[in-house]
């Protein structure tokens, strides 16, 4: 899924509507809100707000973490990582269903790229570097 296919489906059925008023970080001008049976417009109450330059800008829940991936980058071919121990997420169909798991990788000086499977069965999607602690336990 990409970042506007991410930002569509949060806004749902509201994203006809609001389209034209919808930043590339999901942020509207604009509440989310439905129609109700009874013919009434009703507010959602699982978004976020925001002032952006004295304007109130909404967004739904879901898209928390969208500007930066929740600190997540996608493999690609070009992918080099520096020395260091990192969480890769790996996609793979188990009993015919799509699962998805973090699994720890470590990178040495001697292999910077991270290769992926041939079987087409597995795929590693996004890395994040696991940052060395910055202070030692005292006792």
């Amino acid at each position: 899924m990409t970042k506007q296919e991410k930002i569509q489906h949060a806004y749902g059925g509201q994203w006809d509507r609001l389209k034209d008023k919808i930043d590339d970080n999901g942020w509207s001008t604009e509440k989310l809100s439905y129609e109700g049976s009874d013919g009434d417009t009703y507010g959602f109450f699982d978004y976020d707000s925001k002032d952006f330059n004295g304007k109130t800008m909404y967004r739904p829940f879901d898209l928390r973490g969208i500007e930066d991936n929740n600190g997540w980058f996608e493999i690609n071919e070009n992918t080099v990582f520096s020395p260091g121990l990192y969480w890769i997420v790996c996609e793979f169909y188990l009993f015919g269903t799509l699962d998805r798991k973090c699994i720890a990788h470590y990178v040495d000086k001697s292999n910077p790229k991270f290769y992926q499977n041939n079987d087409k069965t597995t795929r590693y999607t996004h890395y994040k570097k696991i940052p060395e602690p910055t202070k030692l336990p005292l006792y």
